[in-house]
């Protein structure tokens, strides 16, 4: 169940931030001798620098045990689109339910249901302060923004 649950999580970030042409594949769930299930899914599709950094910055806000264990990103050819191939990895942990079958924060899934959305683990909560990610274009030619401009100490 929690497989499946995964799955459709991943597909609609895909399809929410836009991705072309996404397909998801998931390899059967391993046992492991702690008592969890390993998921493992590959996501590829096409995709923007921009779009890619709301993939991660909403990935990696869900509370969800997972983590990205590769991302490949390939420029096309004179167009600003990306090809990607991401590995993800993703725990399922047997009775993370609540006493009223809730999934408990940080776990996968319960029953029916995936953990709540968000965890508050990144350095910022607002997208727009990740946007430099993308107007930086490292894969494009100049027209970087000047990196002292967003460059802050933290003492």
């Amino acid at each position: 169940m929690a497989r499946s649950l995964y799955q459709a999580w991943l597909l609609e970030l895909v399809n929410h931030v836009g991705l072309v042409g996404p397909s998801i594949d998931s390899s059967e769930p391993v046992a492991t001798k702690s008592g969890y299930h390993l998921l493992s899914f590959s996501v590829r599709g096409n995709g923007t620098l921009e779009q890619l950094t709301k993939f991660l910055f909403e990935f990696y806000n869900a509370v969800h045990l997972h983590q990205i264990s590769s991302l490949n990103i390939t420029p096309k050819a004179s167009i600003d689109e990306l090809e990607l191939f991401i590995s993800i990895d993703a725990l399922a942990v047997p009775g993370a339910a609540d006493k009223d079958g809730n999934p408990r924060k940080g776990q996968l899934a319960s029953r029916d249901q995936l953990s709540s959305p968000w965890s508050g683990r990144l350095a910022s909560a607002n997208l727009d302060d990740y946007r430099l990610i993308a107007d930086r274009n490292v894969f494009g030619i100049g027209g970087s923004p000047n990196a002292i401009e967003h460059t802050f100490l933290d003492g």
